[in-house]
């Protein structure tokens, strides 16, 4: 029997003061693609996926889009089910 499994996670965000530097870390590392570039009023960055997951690599613009991890956190802000 074959059992199938199910992936939940869809997207992981990290925060981070260089969104375009540690994306082509990302890049050049494991692979990842470039899928879109953000510069909006919360937030800049860069979104990378492998074709099933999607990696938001952000730097937030004010202690209100920071969610309470503040401006300067580095590291995983969130992650998407």
């Amino acid at each position: 029997m074959t059992v199938k499994s199910r992936g939940f996670l869809r997207h992981v965000a990290l925060s981070v003061t260089d969104p375009w530097e540690t994306a082509e870390y990302y890049k050049a590392t494991v692979g990842l693609e470039e899928v879109a570039e953000l510069d909006g009023p919360l937030a800049e960055g860069v979104f990378l996926t492998d074709g099933v997951v999607n990696l938001a690599i952000l730097h937030f613009k004010d202690e209100e889009a920071a969610q309470g991890k503040g401006v300067d956190f580095v590291g995983i802000h969130h992650i998407g089910f």
